[in-house]
């Protein structure tokens, strides 16, 4: 149980990162960084693409960051 939650609270933090970067496009050029993006893009895309086109960017990053903690209150 306590691996799960490390999982998903890893998984927040790399969306938060991957929030961050957006915000300042001189850390896009680290290496790191295209894996934050790779991996912070599995969830992130799939909610885009249901929501719609007039809502803020970030709004998919923050809908599944509210899913993860809904997930784990139910875990």
């Amino acid at each position: 149980m306590g691996l799960i939650r490390f999982i998903l609270i890893a998984y927040i933090i790399i969306i938060i990162l991957d929030v961050v970067m957006e915000f300042l496009p001189q850390l896009r050029k680290y290496e790191a960084s295209k894996y934050v993006q790779q991996l912070s893009s599995y969830s992130v895309n799939f909610v885009r693409k249901f929501l719609s086109s007039d809502l803020p960017f970030f709004a998919a990053h923050i809908v599944v960051i509210v899913l993860i903690y809904l997930l784990k209150a139910i875990w």
